[in-house]
């Protein structure tokens, strides 16, 4: 019977809330107080009235009232779904009751696309966090000042914590798990749910979507060349003669646009075409190279490690064990 005191986790909850990234991270938290036989975590559901709440196929009831995030140990905000709306008036009242406590000691986590809720209380500026990999463009352009790591599983600045995609979210859970009782009850539980603990990335598992919601016409248009035209031989010279811009205009907009340099965006698209290739064709390692637009192994090696996490040598073992 383990003598460690109990961590009291608020989650706050609104009608956006993904039913999905909730459950799932309660289950964990359960779960180690079984294994434990302690009552090691103490959960609270919180609505922004203290009402009962209907999510998608879920019915709060019971839930306690906002006081209960300034006396929890820990306030994690479960996912939001793929079109977090912060001007959804329950999510809005949620950001003001977050905000208002973001001088105290509470420790503030996020599951997912929950990261928009948590950055717009502020804290997270000049701070290191991460959201699901098709949300990282949207991000950027919504909270620049956040240094986000979409790479990145799950992250830790300064108390707050941030996780990847809804299967991070248990990565993320884990974690804290093991922050509080040590990484023995982590690994039972990680092996409990039959997921492998830890894990490093979610680079492997991110592809780049054309993002042109920024608004920005000939951004947008140099995004939308370099998705049919990546194996080309590209110069940024190139790509200002196609929006019609000079090229340091072309450069800052695009950053400001997109969060990345156009020559890190062609970069990415191609190691996105790289992973596809692996994952669906005979071709080889350097075959797969050549189609995606390069000539050096050694440089194409280094870039695949740095994007996806693994070598292409690797990631072909993994997505195709056969």
């Amino acid at each position: 019977m383990s003598t460690r005191p109990t961590l009291s986790i608020a989650l706050p909850l609104c009608s956006q809330v993904a039913a999905g990234s909730l459950l799932p991270a309660e289950d964990c938290f359960l779960l180690a107080n079984k294994l434990a036989q302690a009552p090691l975590f103490h959960l609270r559901r919180v609505t922004v009235d203290g009402q009962p709440l209907q999510l998608a196929g879920l019915t709060i009831n019971n839930p306690a009232d906002p006081s209960a995030l300034a006396s929890a140990d820990l306030v994690l905000i479960p996912g939001l779904g793929q079109q977090p709306d912060l001007m959804e008036p329950q999510l809005a009242s949620m950001a003001t009751l977050l905000q208002a406590g973001r001088g105290g000691p509470t420790k503030l986590a996020s599951l997912c696309s929950g990261a928009f809720l948590l950055a717009a209380t502020g804290r997270l500026d000049g701070r290191r966090a991460t959201t699901h990999w098709a949300l990282a463009s949207r991000f950027r352009q919504a909270y620049p000042r956040v240094k986000l790591d979409i790479s990145a599983l799950h992250t830790e600045d300064g108390g707050l914590y941030c996780s990847g995609g809804a299967h991070a979210g248990l990565d993320l859970c884990l974690h804290l798990i093991a922050g509080h009782t040590g990484p023995a009850l982590a690994r039972q539980v990680a092996n409990a749910l039959v997921i492998d603990w830890p894990r490093q990335s979610q680079a492997a598992y991110s592809g780049l979507q054309l993002d042109t919601r920024h608004g920005d016409t000939a951004v947008a248009q140099v995004q939308a060349w370099l998705h049919q035209h990546y194996a080309q031989a590209i110069r940024l010279e190139d790509l200002a003669a196609e929006a019609h811009l000079s090229p340091r205009t072309l450069l800052r907009r695009f950053k400001q646009a997109t969060g990345e340099t156009p020559i890190g965006y062609l970069q990415q698209l191609r190691i996105d075409a790289a992973k596809r290739l692996l994952e669906t064709s005979s071709l080889s390692v350097d075959q797969t190279m050549a189609a995606v637009g390069y000539e050096d192994r050694a440089s194409f090696g280094q870039l695949f490690k740095t994007l996806a996490a693994c070598s292409p040598q690797q990631y072909r073992l993994r997505v195709r064990p056969g």
